[in-house]
């Protein structure tokens, strides 16, 4: 036996994301999914339903993050973790997500991203100093974490010129991603030998 039953939600709707599949929408309802098992017992699966009604089937709810409900505000740190947590083969160039494309989803729901300070700032650029860990391993690969909260960098790179691009690159996302809003970044690290390299890229 199965059985379906529709839940409506009201306004403001909660939007979701769903990492494995790098989708965003707006839960406007919910499809619950009753199922009777051979052995008599009872499972339940509950389906988003998107704002165009139709059934997010690749996003259950047990699958879905909760980002914040439409027109509303996330801090940084929230934003970030969404770009932490999402797998390094979804990113661009082998598949479609960036700072940007995520920046973009929220954008197009009204959400704003709340940098630290903004409140307060009163129109001046804040500056943020993002520290990093970097370093080559004995095989010759050259590596990036992030230390801090504010801005995320990390990888793992064949050269010391693909390291370098990656950081530009990944640092004018972040630019690109807000550019309403008025912050600069400052790649720091207390890896000896580095900031040299680090300083190159601040200049640019």
């Amino acid at each position: 036996m199965r059985q379906t039953h529709l839940l409506k939600l009201d306004a403001p709707y909660m939007i979701m994301w769903d990492e494995k599949n790098l989708q965003m929408c707006k839960h406007v309802a919910t499809l619950i999914e009753v199922v009777e098992n051979g052995d008599g017992t009872i499972s339940t699966v509950e389906h988003v339903v998107m704002e165009d009604g139709r059934v997010w089937t690749n996003g259950t709810l047990d699958n879905c993050k909760s980002i914040c409900r439409e027109y509303e505000s996330i801090r940084l740190i929230d934003f970030i973790h969404i770009v932490m947590l999402t797998p390094k083969n979804k990113w661009l160039p082998n598949d479609i997500f960036s700072i940007n494309y995520l920046a973009g989803w929220l954008q197009y729901y009204g959400i704003d991203v709340e940098l630290p300070g903004e409140k307060e700032s009163d129109g001046k650029v804040l500056e943020f100093q993002s520290k990093i860990n970097l370093g080559k391993t004995e095989e010759g690969i050259y590596w990036i974490e992030s230390c801090n909260d504010n801005f995320y960098f990390g990888g793992r790179y064949n050269s010391l010129e693909e390291l370098k691009q990656y950081l530009i690159y990944t640092r004018n996302e972040y630019y690109r991603a807000f550019p309403d809003k008025h912050f600069h970044i400052t790649l720091t690290t207390d890896k000896e030998g580095w900031q040299e390299l680090l300083d190159k890229i601040n200049a640019r």
